[in-house]
Order: structure tokens, then C-alpha cells, then sequence
């Protein structure tokens, strides 16, 4: 660990671009718990390969406009003369190399720049073997699936409840954790459909604007994927079962089947 304040600043901007890869991978495929070692080796290996990745690219920079960039041998040479004479480009250049880099970083984690980058390599006779597989093993949560690969589309879900009651809405929001855990949620806005464990039919409950249902209470989801166009109107007026496009499948019949096995956690 470093000791002096240079040194930690150091430290800390050659750790930023592994820092930002990691959040946008949360992001683009939600929060998975991993071991502390694996992912400390992945922050360095992806700081360190964004940061050798852009030094290579600013000394070929440095070669092709020498007049334009900082002398890299004055600063190793004398760094306390060179940085008070040169401060203002020292600034600049460290700022924007450290932003490429994490820039770099971002975009090692796009499941879309990953997947380009793969099959350019497969087209590259002697690294076929090097890249990764055409269709791999990923670690996304079919909770994750559900609502983050239809986001084009407004998405109404019906809960079965593990007490036997069933509630229905708009998704509002979800949380992307992997793991199920007491922050893992999903809150629905109105129209919000309730019907009491025992009962055949339930209604709307008035006055009600969103409710937050945590993962651990729900036993099944049923998901329906509707229209901008057929989405309901701001007031929340109407049955919800009149809300959902014609095609897909109608939530609020299938709540009406009991679920056998109240044990099985979505």
C-alpha cells in the first residue's frame, strides 16, 4: 500500500478504469457477489491493461507530434523542474489520459463492443482459438432477463405472493442485484390490482400510487410486455385487465390459477 499522498493519488488513478469497468458491468448485467480476490484481480488486471493500453497509444502519439506532447525523459530525468515548469500540460494530458482509459474501461464492459470484438478476432486466422465462444455461459438472473431485455416495451407484472395473495402493476423500477437479498425489490405503480389470499376476485386499490414488494415474498412472476400506445392513461382509470395489448397473455387470468408449490421463490 502506498505511504505518501502521491503515491495513494497514484494508486487510486491507476485503479479508476478497473473501477469504472465494474460499474458499468453491474449496470449492463446487474450485481452478481463475487469473492473478494476475484474481484481484486479483476480491478488491476483491467486498470493495468487500460492504462498500458493507452500509454502505448500515447507514446505513439508522442513520436508522431514530439513538439506537442510532454517530454516524458525530462520528467523522469528532473520531475520536480519539469512539473513546475510544464504544470498546465502535465494537467491536461494526465486528465485526458486518464479519462481514455476509463472511457477504455466502459466500454470493455459493453456486452455489445465485447461481442464485436470477439467475432472480429474469430475472423483472424491463428487467434480463432483466443476469443471467446460465439454463445457463452453468462450469469444473468432470469429476474434480470425479465425486465431489462424488454426495455422497449412498457412491462405490467402480476406477483403471487407466498401468503396466497396476488398483486399486479406497472413496474415502476427493480433492483439489478444478482443475488436475492432484502434490497432486491420491484415496486409497481397504479392501477395497482390486489385479491386477499383465499378470494377469487380482488379490485383496485384506491388512492394507491406504487407499492414495493420485496423478492423474498414472491413465489412466480407473470410478465407481460405492452405497447407504448397501449399503455394506460394517467389517471389510472380502468380495469387492468383491459390494460394489456392483444396478443399477449392475459396476467390476471393466469392469477386466477392457484400455484401448487408456494415453496419454489421466483
Amino acid at each position: 500500500m502506498p505511504t505518501t499522498l502521491v503515491g495513494l493519488l497514484l494508486f487510486v488513478v491507476v485503479l479508476t478504469p478497473g473501477f469504472c469497468y465494474l460499474l458499468r458491468q453491474e449496470h449492463a448485467r446487474g450485481a452478481r457477489t463475487v469473492s473478494p480476490f476475484r474481484e481484486t484481480v479483476t480491478l488491476v488486471v483491467i486498470s493495468l491493461g487500460c492504462v498500458a493500453a493507452i500509454g502505448a497509444t500515447f507514446g505513439i502519439v508522442r513520436i508522431l507530434i514530439p513538439g506537442h506532447t510532454p517530454d516524458v525523459g525530462a520528467f523522469v530525468r528532473h520531475p520536480a523542474d519539469y512539473a513546475r515548469a510544464q504544470y498546465a500540460s502535465l494537467a491536461w494530458w494526465g486528465l485526458g489520459l486518464l479519462t481514455a482509459a476509463c472511457l477504455l474501461g466502459v466500454a470493455l464492459a459493453s456486452t455489445e463492443i465485447g461481442t464485436k470484438t470477439a467475432a472480429a478476432i474469430r475472423r483472424i486466422p491463428g487467434l480463432r482459438r483466443l476469443a471467446p465462444p460465439a454463445n457463452p455461459v453468462t450469469f444473468n438472473s432470469a429476474w434480470w432477463r425479465l425486465f431489462h431485455q424488454h426495455e422497449d416495451c412498457l412491462i405490467h407484472v402480476g406477483c403471487h405472493l407466498d401468503d396466497g395473495s396476488f398483486v399486479s402493476g406497472w413496474l415502476l423500477s427493480y433492483a439489478a442485484d444478482y443475488d436475492e437479498t432484502g434490497d432486491r425489490e420491484l415496486t409497481l405503480s397504479a392501477p395497482v390490482f390486489f385479491r386477499p389470499a383465499g378470494e377469487r376476485d380482488g379490485n383496485n386499490l384506491e388512492g394507491v400510487g406504487a407499492i414495493a414488494i420485496s423478492a423474498r415474498r414472491i413465489v412466480s412472476l407473470l410478465v407481460s410486455y405492452v405497447d407504448d400506445q397501449q399503455a394506460p392513461g394517467p389517471t389510472g382509470d380502468g380495469d387492468p385487465r383491459a390494460r394489456l395489448h392483444d396478443g399477449h397473455q392475459d396476467i390476471l387470468t393466469l392469477a386466477d390459477q392457484p400455484i401448487a408449490d408456494a415453496d419454489q421463490r421466483a
